[in-house]
């Protein structure tokens, strides 16, 4: 572990002067100040530190990792690697006293000599300690290499995102449609996308619960296999069996209901066009308006739906992060003098995020970093740009795990 010790430094002192006038009323302003700001007599300066240092403390985070995200799409257009610093504390620790080096002098009637009372100093210090680990090894294969898991997918549609916003960035392709510009089917994938978003608008795509069936493990088990439990491990949980008729038995695994989408077609036509769309997968009777589908990866196994609940099953190759961070570099616009150095743009790819270069920091801009000497930023005003990048975010949330043994940086900063 790396540690830079930087000194705490006072943040505010401030000295009360000598004041005259009627003594239990200004001595006992000073005191009461003192307490206020101290802690004395049962009063404390923590509240009142809190309420200004927390938002302070989470805008900053929020800033800075809107900031370290876009300069890493930049990199990456420039053909470099991509580097995050994950914030795992900040410790702010306050500290105070109180000093009377001298006194308050102040008059007992009129032309009476004058009394030293007392002479109140107060000062404190905030020594916030920020500690950076450098997201690297397992941890970063887990968050920026590994394909998103259908779970993500799932909570960000419950959670009230576009479906076409999130499955453009999230997934290469359903079943035979691919999310590629240069692809053939790539226009199907984009109008199935429209389709699902429309029905999403009318409040007709929604989540509910199916039950599944039964999944048999084996089929044939001698009585002996029964007894003695052969079958264990932490992935086989609800198991039951059942006796066939000669005499074996039938090891099976009840896997209960799960979550699936529905979708409430407003007609036939919109039914087929979707149906069409996905070809073989689609598992909707001819005639019914009411479709449920489920989000699977195209790695699993298929799942076992009830025979009376048939259930279309989306096969999705589901992108990386770092797939993600490449998807949008064809937004990132590069000065003509650095054309060399640049990736080279497509000229078909969707400009999901669109990030401008300029020779100083543009006003109003949303986010702005600076990088080879130029600024790079997203405009306040693009709102597309804007949710994708929040959504990128939300997504690197979503796939953050604990940073383990890795070395961490920790610097306690006086202010």
């Amino acid at each position: 572990m790396s540690v830079l010790l930087l000194p705490p430094v006072a943040s505010e002192q401030r000295s009360i002067p000598p004041s005259r006038g009627v003594v239990s009323r200004r001595v006992g302003a000073l005191l009461a100040l003192g307490c206020a700001l101290l802690g004395m007599s049962g009063c404390s300066i923590g509240p009142t530190k809190l309420t200004s240092d927390r938002p302070g403390y989470n805008a900053a985070i929020q800033q800075t990792e809107k900031e370290e995200m876009l300069l890493n799409i930049v990199r990456l257009r420039y053909g470099e690697n991509i580097k995050f610093l994950q914030v795992t504390s900040i410790v702010s620790s306050l500290s105070g006293s109180v000093n009377t080096p001298g006194g308050v002098t102040f008059p007992f009637g009129a032309g009476a000599a004058q009394k030293k009372v007392a002479d109140l100093g107060f000062s404190y210090s905030d020594s916030p300690t920020i500690t950076y680990v450098p997201v690297e090894g397992q941890q970063f294969a887990t968050q920026f290499l590994t394909s998103v898991p259908t779970s993500v997918l799932q909570a960000l549609l419950q959670s009230g995102w576009y479906i076409d916003q999130v499955m453009e960035l999230l997934i290469d392709r359903v079943g035979p449609l691919v999310n590629d510009p240069d692809a053939p089917s790539h226009s199907k994938f984009i109008k199935l996308l429209s389709t699902l978003r429309k029905i999403q608008d009318r409040g007709d795509l929604q989540f509910v619960w199916v039950p599944m069936t039964d999944q048999v493990l084996a089929d044939k088990l001698p009585l002996s296999a029964v007894t003695t439990r052969i079958f264990s491990g932490p992935t086989l949980t609800n198991l039951r069996y059942n006796q066939n008729p000669d005499g074996t038995y039938q090891l099976l695994q009840a896997l209960g209901d799960t979550v699936v989408m529905e979708l409430h077609y407003a007609n036939e036509e919109e039914a087929n066009q979707v149906s069409d769309l996905l070809g073989p997968m689609s598992a909707r009777p001819k005639g019914v308006l009411v479709e449920h589908m489920s989000l699977g990866s195209a790695t699993a196994p298929t799942n076992l739906y009830a025979k009376e609940e048939p259930v279309t099953q989306l096969r999705l190759n589901m992108r990386s992060l770092a797939d993600m961070m490449y998807s949008v570099i064809p937004g990132v616009e590069v000065p003509p003098e650095d054309a060399a150095v640049a990736m080279p743009g497509q000229p078909k790819a969707p400009k999901l995020i669109s990030i401008r270069q300029s020779d100083s920091l543009p006003d109003k801009s949303f986010v702005a970093t600076n990088y080879r000497g130029r600024w790079f930023s997203i405009p306040d005003s693009d709102i597309a740009s804007k949710l994708n990048l929040q959504l990128m975010l939300s997504i690197l949330s979503l796939q953050t795990v604990s940073g383990g043994a890795a070395p961490s940086l920790s610097l306690p900063l006086g202010h």
